[in-house]
């Protein structure tokens, strides 16, 4: 569907294959893109997260992916 797609944090992780924990840290580095709804509650979008993912290179061994 055309329609945005808003994940929470487990379930952007589950959607990834990845924890909450590095979900936070990607957050946290501005590694992925995010909102705010309130103080408590961070949703994503998952095709944004995804592209953000793509166009970053991955680290050396960690598998994980770092902006430049």
């Amino acid at each position: 569907s055309s329609a945005t797609r808003l994940l929470r944090t487990p379930e952007l992780a589950k959607e990834l294959g990845v924890s909450e924990k590095t979900i936070a840290n990607w957050r946290e580095k501005k590694r992925i893109p995010f909102m705010k709804q309130s103080p408590r509650l961070i949703v994503y979008n998952l095709d944004a997260v995804m592209e953000a993912l793509v166009k970053g290179k991955p680290s050396d061994g960690t598998g994980l992916f770092h902006a430049n």
